[in-house]
């Protein structure tokens, strides 16, 4: 990493800012906690990299950054990214459709489920888009009264 402009913070290479948003996005693909990038993948990156291409490649290897609150904040980034896209879709359509369903899971906690369905255009052969908006839970507290 190189140190900024501004000599207070450092500038990321934008190959390994590259690497480190899509080893998140493998992560969370797996549905495996997120301190296996740190504990687990950037080991075994290090080992090989070593192994096959030398000391040289693999100092390039150790800037990419894995930790699990960097993890987060990346599929964070992209949760956010994926939802601004989506808004913008169905602010830009034609018409648009929004499908809500509510649900309990086994832990008796409601769940709330956003599902748009989006014109995007009526000249097209699939003019309709369907995607996942969020879901979300909510808690709910009975009030009983005193007998």
């Amino acid at each position: 990493m190189k140190l900024g402009t501004s000599g207070s913070r450092f500038e990321s290479n934008e190959k390994v800012l590259s690497a480190s948003f899509k080893i998140s996005q493998l992560i969370t693909k797996s549905k495996k906690p997120l301190t296996i990038g740190e504990n687990l993948l950037k080991p075994c990156l290090l080992t090989a990299v070593e192994k096959i291409l030398g000391a040289e490649t693999k100092k390039k290897i150790q800037e990419i950054p894995l930790s699990n609150n960097t993890v987060k904040a990346r599929i964070d980034e992209m949760s956010f990214d994926i939802e601004e896209q989506l808004l913008v879709r169905i602010k830009n359509s034609p018409f648009f459709a929004l499908q809500c369903d509510k649900t309990t899971d086994v832990s008796q906690c409601c769940q709330l489920c956003n599902a748009p369905k989006i014109v995007l255009s009526i000249e097209k052969t699939y003019p309709f888009s369907e995607n996942f908006l969020y879901l979300r839970s909510f808690v709910l507290e009975f009030y009983y009264p005193k007998q």
